[in-house]
């Protein structure tokens, strides 16, 4: 099922097709678990390369299997051959994860029980002689019964394959190949009604991989065209937020909406951000040792603003740095969050994590907009 993944690789875990969750040692992959206790409601992930991952279809089966129920899949008109088989591929994607479901259901069925009884034996042979052992296997222990009871749960349910959409927009990176040939290329894929939304566009000053001028103009021209289409913008910014809110301010900020991905900034720079209206998205890096800034931010965006995501495959959250991430992690940076913000396992719990799950849906699962309505022959034609 998983011919060409490297056992050694980023993306060996895969190897196992099922839904547990491992790391990298040097000696293979070792159990992690979910979060425990278990998440009370399902998860979005708002923002993944889906074209990029080792295995998108098993990737979106084990989303089934612990929750996340929605997927919003990147691509850029420059990325040519990436962008085409987003769009190309999407159902099949979802055809084949449901395929493989009830594979990835047996497999963690199988796995969860070679899991317990391999960490009751650790915890027996480690003993009142090695108590940090045991406790690190009784804790993994209680992540095994997390796992067997998602499984349990979804085994035999409707099959939850998230529903996904697509958003497409030229990042800063590539800023410099903009021509009207490829303004054109933008405007026939954001006609498609899987389009959701503009993106990922702005401004990257960290990198620098196309002319500061150059960026500038080209997510000025795209934010007129986000105008245009009516449709909400995901926003790529990094080390050059001044730059990207003032030319927000001079276009006008999308009636649609404005979705900030990835955020890389603490509460002070955040501040005006959230004041305009912009939702804002956290991956994996609010989960790292030093990300307390991060950890600040999203303790004061409103909740009905704040959305989680995963990069994928970048970003993967602690503790799997390092290995490709899929959008299945997003349960552990919800579950940070949740932390972060107080939120304590239960209702409550329950409560913000819906509430950031149909923030992100509300935002991104819209109706096709009058434009893309009136430009559906230009999406047939492409196809």
């Amino acid at each position: 099922m998983n011919a060409g993944i490297d056992p050694e690789g980023d993306a060996g875990y895969l190897l196992y097709g099922d839904a547990l969750f491992r790391k990298h040692r040097k000696k293979g992959w070792a159990y992690v678990g979910s979060p425990v206790p278990a998440l009370e409601a399902p998860v979005a992930d708002t923002h993944a390369h889906l074209a990029m991952l080792s295995h998108p279809a098993l990737s979106l089966a084990r989303c089934a299997v612990v929750g996340v129920d929605f997927v919003c899949a990147m691509c850029d008109p420059a990325e040519g051959d990436e962008c085409e088989r987003t769009y190309r591929d999407l159902d099949i994607w979802r055809a084949e994860a449901l395929r493989l479901l009830p594979e990835v259901f047996e497999a963690t069925r199988r796995n969860v029980t070679a899991e317990r009884e391999s960490l009751e034996a650790q915890a027996h042979a480690a003993g009142k002689k090695h108590a940090g052992q045991a406790a690190e296997a009784a804790v993994l222990l209680e992540s095994v019964a997390v796992d067997e009871r998602a499984c349990n749960l979804c085994w035999g349910a409707e099959p939850a394959i998230p529903h996904m959409r697509i958003a497409c927009g030229v990042h800063p990176h590539v800023a410099s190949q903009w021509d009207a040939d490829m303004e054109a290329a933008l405007l026939e894929r954001l006609a498609d009604p899987r389009t959701a939304a503009l993106g990922e566009v702005g401004l990257d000053y960290h990198y620098d991989l196309s002319p500061r001028d150059v960026q500038q103009n080209v997510f000025r021209r795209q934010v007129q065209l986000a105008h245009v289409t009516g449709l909400p913008l995901v926003l790529h910014v990094r080390d050059a937020h001044e730059d990207a809110f003032r030319i927000l301010e001079e276009e006008g900020w999308p009636e649609a909406g404005t979705l900030l991905h990835c955020c890389s900034v603490g509460p002070d720079e955040l501040a005006r951000w959230v004041e305009r209206g912009a939702h804002v998205a956290f991956g994996g890096a609010v989960t790292f040792q030093r990300s307390d800034d991060l950890r600040a931010s999203s303790a004061m965006v409103p909740a009905e603003r704040l959305l989680t995501e995963t990069d994928a495959p970048y970003m993967a959250p602690v503790p799997f740095r390092g290995i490709e991430c899929g959008p299945e992690f997003t349960i552990f940076t919800a579950g940070r969050i949740a932390e972060v913000r107080g939120v304590a396992p239960g209702e409550a719990r329950r409560a913000l994590l819906q509430q950031m799950h149909d923030a992100g849906v509300a935002f991104l699962n819209r109706e096709p907009t009058e434009w893309q309505r009136a430009h559906a022959d230009i999406a047939r034609d492409a196809r």
